[in-house]
């Protein structure tokens, strides 16, 4: 097989443009990997506002815990889950709006692929994924957080009283 003939398989078929992505893929890894100490001493500012910024996620986590375990009825831990929930759902929404007009407009205009309408559509699905995905981590944290230690002291008094058979059901 020829260089020329390789060359055009690899552009004209599907396996071989999966292959090339493949390629590419792994080779930004290797390069991302090599480069990191080199943008690490070249760009320390921005490591530092991350840094701080999960300096300050978690304060307000403990903040939010101090402030919602002093509540007495528990309406700001229902609020705060129902603000952050519906955060989440909104970026799911926004996935999905984008994906739609995304397959719209590559339905509408199938000769050309890459439009100011598909590329902002696909950016704004991977954002909202992006942000989805940082948000469901946010309320899994929390939720653990809140709640790990009441949910393990009702699975073991809920494991006492069916191995010593005191079900309040049955007494009823």
């Amino acid at each position: 097989m020829t260089i020329h003939a390789l060359t055009a398989w690899l552009k004209d078929s599907i396996s071989g443009i999966i292959l090339l992505g493949a390629i590419g893929s792994l080779l930004a890894v290797v390069i991302g990997h090599i480069l990191k100490p080199m943008v690490i001493k070249l760009l320390p500012t921005p490591i530092k506002s991350h840094r701080q910024r999960v300096t300050k996620q978690a304060y307000m986590l403990g903040y939010s815990a101090a402030a919602i375990q002093h509540d007495e009825t528990g309406r700001n831990l229902v609020a705060f889950f129902s603000f952050h929930i519906s955060k989440l759902v909104i970026y799911i929404g926004l996935i999905l709006a984008s994906i739609i007009i995304f397959f719209a407009a590559i339905s509408i205009q199938s000769e050309i692929a890459l439009t100011a309408t598909t590329f902002s559509a696909a950016v704004c699905a991977f954002l909202g994924l992006y942000w989805a995905y940082l948000e469901y981590e946010y309320i899994n944290r929390t939720y653990l957080f809140f709640w790990r230690t009441p949910l393990e002291r009702a699975e073991d008094t809920f494991a006492k009283r069916s191995v010593s058979g005191n079900d309040p059901k049955a007494e009823a």
